[in-house]
């Protein structure tokens, strides 16, 4: 049996964003290291530079999309159901809009796919495919398999490959999937994960983690474990990491060198909004410098739009990006994902402006904000990141990078 996995992207400045970040997704590697040895694979992670053909060579294609390629998404569906094959939809948007997918779909997988593959092929064979297949608990990641490296090469994604070690997360910020896709944080066994590492040959990584450092024992054992192998590693987590410094030499001697954190905002009034109290702003100076002393890239996106911003927010966010000396900063709007607290608040509140998911991309207000207009709101947000991304900025930056970092890591940051 032939199985097309596709992780759709529409073309967008998110698309963008998505490549600068890129490392292998999840979704369409994890799905084909479980269906090795069941079916005869091809894959088109679309995030880089692997477009979906307009004509598969398959008799299943299966579709993973969050919600800004959502629209790329059903257009690929639509047009593969045209030819006769049967489509399956998954990922964060087919798992929260689920009846919304299912209109361009045969099945929707809701959640993680991994346990749901050989019961939804043995359906599909008896003729029976059922319309959504959803695991009753979290996939345990001790059953994970390696991602292959033989359908698409780690040249593609600037040389970073990348391993999971952890789902989910225990917070729960407000506009945030994450907490209400996996449900519980769990954890691969450290063994697998250097097993993998080493076979894989590459050396750098992205440690796939919602939340890198949630759990400190786990993180110690990873890092004396990584510390032998000689990589270079990145990955997401809490900026507040950085105040413990045992954990954070050792995560230094195992290989940091880039580290994507949630500042968000320097307003305290919307951190607590977005349920994100825990973030210490009057400290993110102190924390950031430590990690610089280890010659660590701290990256940031910062979101314009909740409802205790007015027009001043940008000036203040630039203030503080420059204050706390951020080395890379990803501005964007609000998104209220579907699946979130925040959705469901706007929605019954009558904020929700258009369901058009290509506009959920971060460059476009597609709810009606509270102190501001729209028009304040996509303006404020596009002249922040044009003044960021100017080229005195840039060459400000280059020279700060370089004093810090060195000139070929300079090179290599925004």
């Amino acid at each position: 049996m032939k199985i097309a996995l596709i992780k759709a992207s529409h073309d967008s400045d998110f698309k963008q964003y998505k490549k600068y970040q890129a490392s292998p997704p999840q979704n369409i590697f994890s799905a084909a290291a479980a269906l090795s040895g069941i079916a005869e694979i091809a894959m088109y992670d679309e995030t880089s530079y692997h477009k979906a053909p307009v004509d598969l060579d398959c008799e299943m294609a299966v579709i993973f999309m969050s919600t800004p390629d959502a629209l790329r998404g059903y257009q690929l569906a639509d047009l593969y159901r045209r030819q006769g094959k049967t489509v399956i939809l998954g990922g964060l948007h087919a798992t929260f809009m689920t009846e919304e997918a299912l209109e361009h779909a045969d099945a929707v997988m809701k959640g993680e796919s991994e346990a749901l593959w050989q019961g939804m092929l043995d359906d599909y064979k008896r003729g029976k495919l059922s319309s959504v297949y959803q695991a009753d608990s979290p996939f345990d990641l001790a059953n994970i398999g390696h991602y292959p490296t033989e359908f698409i090469r780690p040249e593609i994604y600037q040389g970073i490959w990348s391993v999971t070690v952890s789902r989910g997360c225990r917070f729960k910020c407000r506009y945030c999937t994450v907490p209400r896709f996996f449900r519980e944080q769990t954890y691969r066994p450290i063994g697998d994960i250097v097993d993998e590492i080493k076979r894989s040959g590459q050396r750098s990584f992205e440690l796939k983690a919602d939340n890198l450092t949630s759990d400190r024992d786990y993180c110690l054992e990873l890092f004396e474990a990584l510390a032998p192998l000689n990589i270079y590693w990145t990955a997401e987590t809490n900026l507040r990491f950085a105040d413990d410094e045992e954990l954070l030499e050792a995560a230094a001697e195992s290989g940091l060198w880039y580290l994507l954190v949630g500042l968000e905002t320097p307003s305290k009034a919307g951190l607590k909004e977005a349920a994100k109290g825990f973030n210490n702003v009057h400290r993110s100076a102190e924390y950031i410098r430590k990690l610089h002393e280890y010659n660590i890239v701290v990256d940031s996106c910062m979101i314009f739009g909740f409802d205790e911003h007015d027009r001043g927010i940008f000036d203040e966010t630039w203030s503080f990006i420059h204050d706390v000396k951020l080395d890379v900063c990803h501005p964007t709007i609000m998104i209220p994902f579907p699946g979130t607290p925040l959705y469901q608040d706007l929605e019954q509140q009558g904020r929700i402006l258009t369901k058009d998911w290509s506009k959920y991309d971060g460059n476009n207000a597609v709810y009606q904000p509270a102190k501001m207009s729209v028009e304040a709101l996509e303006a404020g947000c596009y002249d922040f990141t044009s003044r960021y991304f100017s080229m005195g900025e840039m060459i400000k930056r280059k020279a700060s990078h370089t004093k810090r970092f060195g000139a070929s890591m300079a090179l290599s940051l925004p």
